[in-house]
């Protein structure tokens, strides 16, 4: 059953020009070939092996758990950036957790693991600026928390990705929701059409540029994105009331 409703779901996104690799969902509409793709959270680069296995684009991984770094850098065949992406430049302590994919810089995520170790960090508009970077085609972001700090400190201009990708962290960390409703809020009014499959959660966010949609292609897909967040958004409500009639 669960395979069956995975399938379907993928196939109504796909109406929409939605696909959702390793559990991120973003527009392949808007990807031009040969543009830009910036991994932060690569991990063991599940999601780098899809996207570069299906689209022509410049990537750039970024990984701060050195283990993982090495791991990725072997599989995918390109360089992987150790460093951690966040609010601030220098370095930071990085707590590393049992499950490689909960490692995180807060240590309320990565729970008990086998310590900590301190990266190099830096701010999206400064690793972009120092690489020369203005825009980019899809900003995947999955760092355990961190999310909330590379939001709160860009500025909306450099640079200014047509797509982010994003997995917020409130479901570990209950106490960070109030700052990724600040976080979707701040997108939203820098611009951003925001697109939650999987909403009351935020496992699966996505915030497109409104000046990418444009035309009656664009119209049709912000059209046709906004009646799916209506439906998510129903779907929720239904889910939570039948979790308080449950017994």
């Amino acid at each position: 059953m669960g395979s069956l409703r995975g399938a379907v779901g993928q196939y109504v996104k796909a109406c929409f020009a939605l696909e959702t690799f390793s559990g991120h969902t973003f527009s392949a509409a808007l990807h031009d070939p040969g543009g830009i793709v910036v991994d932060i959270g690569c991990n063991k680069g599940d999601f780098a092996a899809m996207v570069l296995g299906r689209f022509d684009c410049r990537y750039h991984a970024l990984e701060a758990n050195p283990a993982m770094v090495a791991l990725a850098t072997k599989r995918l065949g390109i360089p992987v950036e150790c460093l951690a992406v966040t609010g601030s430049e220098g370095e930071i302590d990085f707590h590393l957790s049992e499950n490689s994919e909960a490692s995180s810089v807060f240590s309320s995520i990565a729970g008990g693991g086998p310590g900590s170790i301190r990266v190099p960090s830096t701010t999206l508009k400064a690793w972009a600026i120092d690489r020369g970077i203005e825009s980019v085609s899809v900003l995947k972001i999955d760092i355990e928390g961190a999310e909330l700090d590379v939001i709160d400190s860009w500025d909306g201009g450099t640079p200014r990705p047509v797509q982010w990708t994003v997995e917020f962290h409130d479901f570990i960390d209950p106490s960070q929701r109030p700052r990724v409703l600040e976080s979707i809020a701040k997108l939203k009014a820098l611009g951003y059409e925001s697109i939650n499959p999987t909403w009351p959660d935020h496992i699966d966010c996505l915030f497109v540029d409104k000046s990418a949609l444009s035309g009656i292609r664009g119209v049709r897909l912000l059209l046709g994105w906004r009646c799916m967040s209506v439906f998510h958004r129903a779907r929720g409500w239904m889910r939570r009331l039948l979790r308080r009639r449950s017994p």
